[in-house]
């Protein structure tokens, strides 16, 4: 009969794009908690509790990944407005501007 059984209207289009979104958020918060083991050796509560303790001295910036994350900032800040620059100022032939030259 009623398969799949959703008595209470979770199988919605709208709750399964709801889900997958909820699925990737927790994938790159897992990835998040695993990269800083890699980079300090501390859980993640123990390295909250070191931010609590001393916000100023504890942070992103200055770890020892702190250089590479703000130059991955930056070249996330300019790269769409490369590629939107590169639209604009294209004739419309795809020829013409190939990102990935392959």
């Amino acid at each position: 009969g009623n398969f799949p059984f959703a008595p209470t209207g979770q199988d919605s289009p709208a709750m399964k794009v709801k889900e997958i979104k909820n699925g990737r958020l927790a994938m790159m918060s897992f990835l998040g908690m695993v990269s800083q083991y890699a980079v300090t050796g501390t859980s993640p509560l123990e390295g909250l509790k070191a931010h609590m303790a001393n916000p100023t001295q504890v942070n992103i910036f200055t770890s020892s990944v702190g250089n590479e994350f703000v130059a991955a900032i930056i070249f996330c800040s300019i790269a769409p407005c490369y590629f939107v620059l590169q639209e604009q100022i294209s004739d419309g032939s795809d020829d013409e501007f190939r990102p990935i030259p392959w």
